[in-house]
């Protein structure tokens, strides 16, 4: 059991790495906050903090677009096989998104 103490402590660091992270997901609150999906929950049952809503299938799609884009024009990237080992994308997925106009490579 937690004591109203622990509770505000965690509270309090959660709410600051929200702010800081304005575009985290509860995933990543989880992993950098080193706290449990329960515990995190609870917190929030008790009206320390709100939790980000989690993204639908458009905006995550569409953040992935434009993470992929800014990496094409990094000079990290030199190829597709880049890409695919830093995203996590299969090769036929992500020459339908060159296809289709939605990735371009810098010239």
């Amino acid at each position: 059991m937690y004591t109203k103490l622990d509770d505000q402590r965690q509270a309090n660091f959660i709410i600051k790495y929200i702010q800081e992270h304005p575009n985290c997901s509860i995933k990543n609150i989880v992993q950098d906050c080193v706290v449990s999906r329960t515990r995190l929950h609870n917190l929030e049952k008790q009206r320390y903090f709100t939790l980000p809503k989690p993204k639908n299938d458009k905006e995550y799609t569409n953040d992935l677009i434009n993470s992929i884009n800014l990496f094409i024009n990094s000079s990290e990237c030199k190829s597709h096989r880049n890409i695919r080992a830093k995203f996590n994308i299969r090769y036929d997925a992500l020459k339908k998104l060159e296809h289709n106009g939605m990735i371009t490579w810098k010239n």
